[in-house]
């Protein structure tokens, strides 16, 4: 049954922007289950810290499409934007979708530092405590010498892998929001 236009309540920007958050949130868990299963699957089967990288920002870019996509259908099933407060809930969108990437960019270098040094911390103990006692003075330092270039390799290419990620997913979570944009224009404006 189609609604008809006349009907339609006719929102403001502030409103419409906080129905667009909310309706981001709610579909973004939703999705997030399924791209986060699609992803772990995905990024099990790769080698390539780099190759996994540009999976995950393209993932993202579907990812977000779609959140946003069904949250301004759910937010405007019943309702219609004025015309004149479109560019001002885009600029809403905008800062909440930068707040967004910051907040979630420290999240993924906190949370990879944590895991790179409870694998290096797991992974090291035994050959730590046998070189401790089994060791002379120069294996010990020639030890912890290699041990550290390992470690100091291994952070670098998690961070690139990390870089990838946060850049890419900030570029198309904002470029997303184009099409969306057009979207609200064309279907939803009063």
């Amino acid at each position: 049954m189609e609604t008809n236009e006349e009907s339609l309540e006719i929102i403001k920007s502030k409103k419409a922007t906080q129905e667009l958050i909310g309706g981001a949130l709610l579909w973004g868990f939703i999705f997030g289950l399924l791209f986060g299963a699609i992803s772990s699957f995905i990024g099990g089967l790769i080698e390539s810290l780099i190759i996994s990288a540009v999976i995950a920002v393209i993932l993202n870019a579907v990812y977000v499409f779609f959140v946003w996509k069904f949250s301004a259908k759910s937010t405007f099933k019943t309702r219609r934007l004025e015309r004149d407060d479109l560019s001002k809930v885009i600029k809403n969108l905008v800062i909440f979708t930068i707040i967004i990437c910051i907040l979630s960019s420290i999240y993924s270098v906190v949370e990879m530092n944590n895991k790179i040094n409870k694998v290096v911390e797991t992974s090291l103990y035994t050959q730590n405590r046998l070189v401790g006692i089994l060791g002379t003075d120069s294996v010990k330092e020639n030890y912890e010498k290699q041990k550290q270039e390992l470690i100091s390799s291994t952070r670098n290419e998690v961070m690139k892998y990390v870089v990838i990620v946060i850049v890419g997913s900030t570029i198309v979570r904002l470029l997303v929001l184009i099409p969306i944009k057009k979207e609200i224009e064309e279907k939803y404006t009063a």
